[in-house]
């Protein structure tokens, strides 16, 4: 089940995809920040983030070690399929970290 503060955070903040009332289902973008960072982190971090999704997102490594773990694989991903569609929240929240943390820009 999802924490409602990591839901309001990195759902409803950052996925397009997030529809209200399908708390029982989460992408391991999600799982990922959850288990590794408290909300007080996220929050901070939040100031250097923008919420809109472009292709700067796609990072082989990153859809490797993200979305292999996903359950949304089952029906299919657009974003891992290469389609024109954006990342989960999870995925844009740790694809923005990593690039800070390599000191890129967001």
């Amino acid at each position: 089940m999802k924490e409602k503060k990591y839901v309001e955070f990195i759902c409803k903040g950052f996925c397009k995809f997030y529809k209200e009332g399908k708390e029982e289902l989460h992408c391991s973008g999600y799982e990922l920040l959850k288990n590794n960072l408290t909300i007080k982190e996220l929050t901070m971090l939040s100031d250097y983030m923008t919420k809109t999704p472009s292709a700067e997102f796609l990072d082989d490594i990153l859809v490797e070690f993200i979305c292999s773990k996903c359950e949304f694989q089952t029906d299919g991903c657009d974003f891992r399929e290469g389609l024109e569609s954006p990342p989960c929240g999870g995925y844009i929240i740790i694809s923005r970290i990593h690039r800070q943390l390599y000191k890129q820009e967001f």
